[in-house]
């Protein structure tokens, strides 16, 4: 999505959800990349920030459901996290109440592999799984792929090993 476009559509989404205290909300680009987008609280004000990169590479929906996903959290408050709360809330907004980008949302998925460290790809189900940094966790070898483990039990065959990028 271009990010201009972004943008107006991120004031366009606080004008429509936010009823109160509107002239304390305002939108800003995030420039790292571990976060598709990120609500700051800062001095009685709200900041709604967008990944920019991710922005580039996401769908208008995409971007939509990050911006009023970030919005539900300015609207609870900075004490609740991915709870229950915010959960509800997001569900009045009208999208789904997801911590993070599915596995469906290939632009995350990008984002990810674009700025890994490290990679790795499992046996099993050859899902590639993309880090930042490289973990104790990573380096005794406790790392196995979250969705096979479920469904086979944790075993060699899921068990992750991480190489450079």
């Amino acid at each position: 999505m271009n990010p201009l476009e972004a943008q107006h559509l991120a004031i366009e989404l606080i004008d429509e959800h936010v009823t109160t205290d509107r002239p304390k909300w305002s939108f800003s680009w995030l420039t790292g990349v571990s976060q598709l987008g990120r609500c700051n609280y800062v001095h009685g004000y709200i900041v709604i920030q967008l990944n920019h990169r991710y922005t580039m590479l996401a769908e208008e929906k995409e971007v939509r459901d990050t911006i009023i996903h970030e919005i539900a959290h300015g609207l609870v408050g900075s004490g609740h996290g991915h709870d229950y709360v915010w959960k509800m809330k997001c569900r009045q907004l009208g999208i789904r109440p997801m911590r993070c980008a599915s596995h469906e949302d290939k632009a995350a998925v990008e984002l990810r592999a674009e700025s890994a460290n490290y990679v790795a790809e499992c046996a099993t189900c050859h899902k590639k799984h993309y880090a930042m940094k490289y973990t104790k966790n990573m380096r005794f070898g406790r790392v196995h792929c979250s969705p096979c483990a479920r469904r086979y039990g944790f075993n060699d065959n899921n068990k992750l090993t991480y190489n450079r990028a």
